[in-house]
C-alpha cells in the first residue's frame, strides 16, 4: 500500500477516535450536531467512493475507456473486470461496489472521443450527490427508478428532467451553498430534517406520474425479465430468486391455493396417543409457517416431476 495512503488512514483515526470516545459525554444538543456533521461528512466520502469506483471501472472498460488489452486497469492488476480490482482494494461487498459503480455510471460527468463534455445522465443528481447535499441511498433510488421509467418508455426524457429537478429541489433546497459545518447545526426540537421514506414517497409519486400514459407490459418485455437463479448454500438453505412469467406465477398461485385449502395435521401414533390421557383422535395444528408449506409444496412438484415417465431422464 502506498505511503500516502497509510498516512492518510492514519490521519484519519486520529481524528475520529477521540471523537467517538467522546461521544457519550455529550449534550443533547452537540450529539444531534455531532450526527448532522458526521452523516454530512459520510455524504461526501460516500460521492468521492462512488466516483472512484466509476473512474476504476470506467479504465477497465474496453468501450468505456478504449484501451485494450494489457492497458486496461483490470488486466493491469491481473483481475477479470473493475469490480474484482475495488473488492480488493476496499473489501467491500460486490453488490456494495456495483452499487457505487452504477451510481457512478449514472452521476459521471464524460469526454467524447472529439474532446466534447458530456453531462451526467442525471445532472441534478450528480451535482447535489457531489456536493454532499444527497446521501448514497437516496441518489440510488432516484437514478434507479428514473432508469427503470426510461426502460419501459413511460416518459419523455424531458418529463423526467423536470421530475429529477423537483425532486432534488424537495430534498435538498439549499444545494450547493450548505457547508458541512451548517449541515452540522443541531435543528430545533421540531424542525429535523425529512427522512429517507418521505424521498421515496416523493419519488414514487412522480414515477407514478409520469408513467400515467407509459406502455403496459408487453410479452416481450416479460420473457425479457424471466428467470430464476440459485444462489450459493448459506447456513444450510440455498437462496432461490427470480421472476416468473404472469402465467407461470399464476399457475404457480393455483397450486399454492390447492395446497393450502387443506391444512396438514398430525396425529399422535397409538403409543403416544393415551400416556397423558388425551384424546387419541385429537389432531395437531401444522406449525409450519406459511413460507414453509409454500417450499413444501415446491419440493413435492419436484418430487412429483421428477418420478413422471416423461421427465427426462439424460444427465
Amino acid at each position: 500500500m502506498p505511503s500516502s495512503l497509510v498516512s492518510t488512514s492514519d490521519t484519519g483515526s486520529g481524528v475520529s477516535r477521540p471523537l467517538a470516545d467522546g461521544v457519550s459525554s455529550l449534550a443533547d444538543e452537540d450529539l444531534v450536531a455531532l450526527a448532522m456533521g458526521a452523516e454530512a461528512l459520510g455524504r461526501r466520502i460516500d460521492a468521492l467512493r462512488t466516483r472512484i469506483a466509476g473512474e476504476i471501472d470506467a479504465r477497465s472498460d474496453c468501450e468505456e475507456s478504449g484501451r485494450e488489452g494489457k492497458d486496461r486497469l483490470s488486466e493491469r492488476y491481473g483481475c477479470r473486470n473493475g469490480i474484482e480490482v475495488l473488492e480488493r482494494l476496499t473489501r467491500a461487498s460486490a453488490k456494495t461496489l456495483r452499487q457505487r459503480v452504477r451510481l457512478g455510471r449514472s452521476t459521471r460527468v464524460t469526454s467524447t472521443l472529439t474532446g466534447l463534455t458530456r453531462p451526467a445522465r442525471f445532472p441534478e443528481v450528480s451535482a447535489v450527490f457531489r456536493a454532499g447535499e444527497l446521501g448514497f441511498d437516496a441518489a440510488c433510488y432516484i437514478t434507479d427508478e428514473f432508469a427503470r421509467l426510461e426502460r419501459r418508455g413511460g416518459a419523455s426524457h424531458d418529463e423526467v428532467d423536470v421530475a429529477e429537478r423537483e425532486i432534488v429541489e424537495s430534498v435538498a433546497p439549499n444545494s450547493g451553498t450548505s457547508t458541512v459545518a451548517e449541515v452540522g447545526t443541531a435543528p430545533a426540537e421540531t424542525a429535523l430534517p425529512r427522512m429517507y421514506d418521505d424521498l421515496q414517497i416523493v419519488v414514487d409519486t412522480w414515477t407514478a406520474f409520469l408513467g400515467r400514459n407509459g406502455v403496459e407490459p408487453d410479452a416481450e418485455q416479460a420473457e425479457r425479465f424471466r428467470g430464476i437463479s440459485l444462489g450459493r448454500m448459506r447456513d444450510g438453505p440455498v437462496p432461490l430468486h427470480g421472476n416468473l412469467l404472469p402465467e407461470a406465477a399464476a399457475g404457480l398461485q393455483l397450486l399454492f391455493d390447492a395446497h393450502n385449502g387443506s391444512p396438514t395435521r398430525f396425529r399422535p401414533s397409538s403409543s403416544e396417543a393415551g400416556d397423558d390421557g388425551s384424546d387419541p383422535e385429537r389432531y395437531l395444528h401444522d406449525p409450519r409457517t406459511a413460507p414453509q408449506r409454500r417450499h413444501d409444496v415446491v419440493v413435492s412438484m419436484i418430487q412429483t416431476a421428477a418420478a413422471s415417465s416423461d421427465a427426462p431422464s439424460l444427465g
